[in-house]
């Protein structure tokens, strides 16, 4: 610290933005009559305070996922099913499907 102002040593690095999120924060940094940079570093220091207050909530699971079980029977014995009905349609003929 020298004269009341405190030097912070920064580093530097590369952020891939998307044209619309960089024109938003270049406006938002006109706004405020700052640097891009520094809406940047004020956006991560917030970002890191929320996510130490907020645990990581785990993965919702798939919308559907487990809706239909104990509803279906195992797949092969479903099969098998299938097959008898297809097999007692016609006895001793094989089926033959129309094109």
């Amino acid at each position: 610290m020298s004269n009341g102002v405190q030097i912070l040593a920064m580093k530097r690095t590369l952020v891939d933005l998307e044209e619309q999120d960089l024109a938003q924060l270049d406006s938002l940094a006109g706004a405020r009559k700052t640097s891009r940079a520094a809406v940047l570093r004020e956006a991560v220091s917030e970002y890191l305070v929320k996510r130490e207050r907020v645990p990581a909530s785990p993965p919702k699971p798939l919308a559907g996922f487990g809706t239909l079980k104990g509803h279906l029977t195992d797949g092969l014995i479903y099969q098998e099913s299938l097959r008898a009905d297809w097999d007692s349609s016609k006895p001793g003929a094989a089926r033959r499907v129309k094109p």
